[in-house]
């Protein structure tokens, strides 16, 4: 399997006294691992950017198997095929319908309708009933969203997917049946990392855990 590499340096914080901290991170993974990083929300939010391919570090790289990420030409699709990204709130477009959030990544790639056809078969099956995906998501519930937003994070396989304190605001039955759709649907040889506000539990067995 591909060594998934993360290294970046850069400054997080909106107070003058976290401008002048230089914050560090050094993360290596390998293929199919869980990361879970946790700190304050400035921190976590710096962290996402960078590794989401949002916010160019000031110093060091992030590196994807041999790629230094940063480096690519046309980063945004580069971005769109290899970094699937849960925001904290989703990312949902309140003017598009479920089934235009998930196929977003296809047609912006190009993919052809029947490809996409098949993948979102692959997909949605019990996961999103087919009568929710032509609501929009002030018109479900908020567990209907987030597996949405799950689905639009995965459909194009990405090497690495980044949540961002995703499942925190969810009680304890909603967040364990959402993590095992994440776990079930993403790449299995992907590296999954997930940030959050407070220390990950111990019931879920971590690759790593690192305090931002």
């Amino acid at each position: 399997m591909e060594k998934i590499k993360l290294t970046a340096h850069y400054r997080v914080g909106l107070e003058e006294k976290e401008r002048k901290t230089m914050q560090h991170l050094d993360l290596e993974a390998e293929a199919g691992e869980c990361i879970y990083l946790y700190g304050n929300a400035a921190r976590r939010q710096a962290h996402f950017e960078v590794l989401a391919g949002q916010r160019r570090p000031e110093k060091g790289e992030v590196t994807l198997g041999q790629r230094q990420f940063y480096a690519q030409s046309g980063l945004a699709s580069y971005r769109r095929g290899h970094i699937g990204i849960v925001p904290q709130n989703g990312g949902l477009l309140p003017e598009l319908s479920m089934l235009e959030q998930i196929t977003l990544p296809m047609k912006l790639a190009g993919w052809p309708k029947g490809q996409m056809t098949e993948r979102l078969k692959e997909l949605t099956g019990e996961n999103l009933p087919l009568h929710d995906l032509y609501n929009r998501p002030g018109r479900c519930s908020q567990r209907k969203q987030a597996i949405a937003a799950i689905l639009r994070a995965v459909v194009m396989a990405p090497q690495v997917l980044l949540v961002n304190g995703f499942l925190d605001d969810f009680e304890a039955l909603d967040a364990d049946m959402l993590w095992n759709t994440l776990q079930s649907l993403r790449r299995k040889d992907s590296v999954l990392i997930y940030l959050s506000g407070a220390p990950a539990p111990d019931v879920i067995p971590w690759a790593q855990k690192r305090m931002l």
